[in-house]
C-alpha cells in the first residue's frame, strides 16, 4: 500500500505540472484542447485504481489477521509442533499433529484360537490396563468397544480396540505411548477344574480311588495356559491327584502313601508303589 501511495503522490504531482505546461503553453488561446494523454489523466486513474486496490488489500489482510488462531476443536495435548515464532506459513501448511485428552484407545492382539474364549468375540468386555506410572504399577479399567474385523498380514493377529475415558483426568493418569499390559475379561466356566501340566498325558490324570488304587481320569481341556490345564469335566470334587513321577503307572496299580509324605496336602498326594 505504501508503494501504491507513492505511486499516485508522483502521479498528481506529474498531473499538475502537466498542466502547468498547458496553461504555459497554450497562452491566451481557448480554441485549443489538450489531449487527455498530454495531461496524464490515464495515469492518473491507473495510479488511483492501484491505489484503492491496495487499501481494500490492506483491509482484508487486518480482517483475515484478525480470524486467525490456532483452536483445537477438543481438549488436547501436543504430540507434534512444526512452528515456532517467526515462522512464515501460508494456507493449507501443517502446524503440527494433537492428541485428545476425552478419549484413548488401546489396540489389543489377540491370537485367532483365543477369541473362543471372549463372549461376542470381546466386544463389550472389560480391560484391566496394568502400567508403570510415577515408578508404581497402577490399574486403569476400560472397554472393548469394537474388533478392527481384519488379521493382521505380519502378526497374525486379530486386534480388539479398547477405550478409556479421559485418560488424563484421573489421578493417575494413562500417559499416551505406556508400554502396558492388557487384561481381557473371558467367558465364565462353571465348576472350572485347574491342573498342573505336566500331570495331564494324552487328556488323563492318575487319581488315588478308594485311597488303595490308580485310575486314570480323562478331562475335557477348554485351555491351558501358564502351565496349567483348564478342564470342565474330568473330575469329581474331592478326588485326589497322584502327583508322584511313578515309573510305570498303570490302571489298578496298587498304590499306598508314603509316610514321610503325609504332610502334603490331600489334593496333591505323595504316592509310591506299594
Amino acid at each position: 500500500m505504501a508503494q501504491a501511495s507513492s505511486a499516485l503522490e508522483i502521479e498528481r504531482a506529474q498531473v499538475s505540472v502537466a498542466q502547468a505546461e498547458w496553461d504555459r503553453i497554450k497562452g491566451d488561446s481557448n480554441q485549443i484542447i489538450p489531449s487527455e494523454l498530454y495531461l496524464r489523466k490515464p495515469q492518473l486513474a491507473e495510479k488511483l485504481a492501484s491505489y484503492r486496490a491496495a487499501q481494500a488489500s490492506v483491509k482484508r489482510a487486518k480482517r483475515n489477521l484478525e480470524r486467525t488462531y490456532i483452536k483445537a476443536p477438543y481438549d488436547a495435548i501436543i504430540d507434534e509442533r512444526l512452528i515456532s515464532l517467526g515462522s512464515v506459513v501460508n494456507p493449507g501448511n501443517s502446524f503440527g499433529s494433537l492428541s485428545s485428552t476425552s478419549l484413548a484407545e488401546i489396540r489389543l492382539p489377540v491370537a485367532d484360537k483365543d477369541l473362543q474364549y471372549l463372549n461376542n468375540q470381546g466386544i463389550g468386555a472389560s480391560v484391566s490396563i496394568n502400567a508403570e506410572f510415577a515408578g508404581k504399577q497402577t490399574t486403569w479399567q476400560a472397554t472393548i468397544v469394537r474388533s478392527e474385523g481384519v488379521v493382521d498380514q505380519r502378526s497374525r493377529m486379530n486386534y480388539l480396540v479398547a477405550q478409556v475415558a479421559t485418560p488424563y483426568e484421573q489421578k493417575q493418569p494413562l500417559r499416551f505411548g505406556s508400554y502396558i499390559n492388557a487384561t481381557i475379561e473371558g467367558r465364565a466356566l462353571d465348576n472350572a477344574i485347574v491342573v498342573p501340566h505336566h500331570l495331564v498325558k494324552d487328556k488323563k490324570v492318575a487319581v488315588l480311588q478308594d485311597g488303595e488304587t490308580l485310575t486314570f481320569k480323562t478331562l475335557n481341556i477348554v485351555r491351558e495356559q501358564n502351565g496349567m490345564v483348564i478342564a470342565d469335566n474330568g473330575l469329581a470334587n474331592g478326588e485326589q491327584l497322584i502327583t508322584s513321577a511313578l515309573e510305570y503307572p498303570t490302571e489298578g496299580m496298587a498304590v499306598k502313601l508314603d509316610d514321610a509324605k503325609l504332610s502334603v496336602p490331600t489334593t496333591q498326594l505323595a504316592l509310591k508303589e506299594e
